[in-house]
């Protein structure tokens, strides 16, 4: 059985390298050549179909990398086939069978032409769309998935400006850091952010400390995701003329590509009510998928009532 399936194989090799070289019976290159290309091409493309539709759940950049290595495998074969088609009436030329080579030649030639013409470009364009979405994917996850794994956000006191400043991604610890310099400086109950969000667990823990200590909240540069919920959680919100702000659902890498609610987004609409955010704002905010990010504009901040206050009209015990 060993043998025979070896034979088989070597079999196989040897015609793919006769073909190429024009070696080959016209029968062969006619109707066992094409065969060789439509039934690994045909399965290729169910199985590209069939695994993107799976892929595309838990891993998008999978099923678009099973997708273009199909595309590439069906350009592959039909070289191939051409190239092989052409040597062939080249070889039938040399035999003097010019009746037999001529329409070899201007079919293997016009079978040239259409794959230099359509199906490569084709291919080239579709691979290209696929590499620009991953790359735009790649970039998204950046912005809206910080680096929090590594470290806690920093939290310096300023007792000169009457606040503290918490700047960088919420990582593990960042309650813990907040809590610490807090408990040193319990006179400054303004806390300034500059961050572009993190873990859930540490934006609540978060969020508990700014209201058990009666916090105000401020924004005088970026704040997007987690950050969102920690500035809503203040007393008074400031914000600057320049500030921006990015919303978008709760999630992790490889959760499905919906908008649905999970438990923190209706955590979240009860306490955008209760701080009486506007209902039109809250649902665009918590709606935007986990994927994505939207950035209002710091006047409809403000207009919503996610914002009370513009930082030019704090208090005087505020620097």
């Amino acid at each position: 059985m060993e043998p025979r399936r070896m034979r088989v194989k070597t079999d196989l090799a040897a015609r793919l390298r006769s073909h190429w070289h024009g070696q080959l019976s016209l029968w062969l290159v006619f109707f066992y050549c094409p065969l060789l290309i439509l039934i690994p091409s045909g399965l290729a493309i169910i199985v590209g179909i069939v695994g993107s539709a799976i892929l595309t759940q838990p891993s998008p950049n999978a099923g678009r990398w099973l997708v273009g290595t199909t595309l590439a495998a069906t350009d592959a074969l039909a070289v191939w086939w051409c190239w092989g088609t052409i040597q062939t009436s080249f070889r039938m030329l040399s035999m003097n069978r010019l009746i037999s080579a001529a329409p070899v030649f201007a079919l293997g030639f016009c079978a040239t032409l259409l794959v230099i013409s359509e199906v490569l470009p084709e291919s080239y364009t579709s691979t290209r769309e696929l590499v620009v979405e991953f790359q735009k994917e790649r970039q998204e996850q950046k912005k809206v998935e910080p680096s929090w794994e590594k470290k806690p956000w920093t939290v310096t006191a300023q007792p000169e400006l009457k606040r503290l400043i918490a700047t960088g991604d919420i990582g593990w610890g960042s309650a813990k850091v907040l809590e610490r310099v807090l408990s040193a400086h319990p006179d400054l109950t303004l806390l300034e952010i500059d961050s572009l969000g993190g873990l859930v667990h540490e934006e609540n823990l978060i969020v508990d400390i700014v209201r058990n200590h009666k916090m105000d909240t401020l924004v005088l540069n970026k704040c997007a995701s987690a950050c969102t919920g920690v500035f809503l959680a203040g007393e008074r919100r400031y914000v600057g003329p320049i500030a921006r702000m990015g919303f978008h659902q709760s999630g992790f890498r490889g959760r499905e590509r919906d908008t649905k609610w999970s438990i923190p987004e209706y955590e979240s609409a009860i306490l955008y009510r209760a701080k009486g955010v506007s209902e039109d704002f809250m649902r665009e905010a918590l709606n935007t998928s986990y994927f994505s990010l939207w950035k209002p504009d710091v006047l409809d901040v403000k207009l919503s009532g996610f914002a009370t206050n513009w930082w030019s009209d704090r208090p005087t015990k505020y620097q």
